[in-house]
């Protein structure tokens, strides 16, 4: 805004100007994409955004646990049937980066557990969403803080995306629900039709 008021009262200032924009965009442009996630993350959970401790390791338990991998997907497809965004993996509800180590032990004996993580999710999104439906979302991970945690980012699906071939997921904020009854029947008509 001072720019902006700078430029209409003084137009022979712009080279100065332009100079200071230029100052600012190089400060922009050697953000980290960590530090771009960091502030991603300090804007908390929102109907675009969600954030899981781990994939399927229970840090109660000390153990797989196949009901949070199966939260986590209840999240992509909620993503893919609505208005998109993003499943941080190795993020805690409040924000605390945590990583994905946790989620690595049962590939500890493997030449590069990361690749052998990710290959798996990919085989059970592969049976439990569709190979068709996977277009819909990337996958990549980013160092934050050195830990790594794991970014999903999911674009709204042109059709329902059904888990299982069966349940129908939608992502409103902050949370997923699945949808039953004539609320399926209704949310099918608006969106889909």
């Amino acid at each position: 805004n001072n720019l902006s008021s700078e430029l209409s009262i003084n137009p022979q200032n712009a080279e100065g100007i332009l100079e200071k924009l230029e100052e600012v965009q190089g400060k922009f442009s050697s953000l980290t994409e960590g530090d771009k996630l960091k502030e991603t993350i300090r804007g908390g959970e929102s109907d675009k955004l969600e954030f899981k401790s781990t994939w399927s390791y229970c840090l109660r338990k000390l153990e797989i646990d196949q009901e949070l991998e199966d939260k986590c997907l209840y999240n992509l497809t909620g993503f893919m049937n609505r208005k998109g965004g993003k499943l941080l993996i190795g993020v805690d509800d409040v924000g605390k980066i945590l990583g994905i180590d946790k989620d690595l032990i049962p590939f500890k004996r493997r030449q590069n557990p990361e690749d052998a993580f990710l290959n798996k999710i990919k085989d059970k999104m592969k049976i439990r969403i569709g190979l068709d439906n996977m277009q819909f979302v990337n996958w990549k991970y980013i160092n934050v803080n050195n830990k790594r945690v794991l970014q999903f980012e999911c674009i709204p699906s042109p059709e329902a995306v059904l888990l299982d071939g069966e349940d129908l997921y939608v992502r409103y904020s902050p949370g997923v629900e699945k949808l039953t009854g004539q609320i399926l029947i209704n949310y099918m008509k608006s969106r889909f039709s």
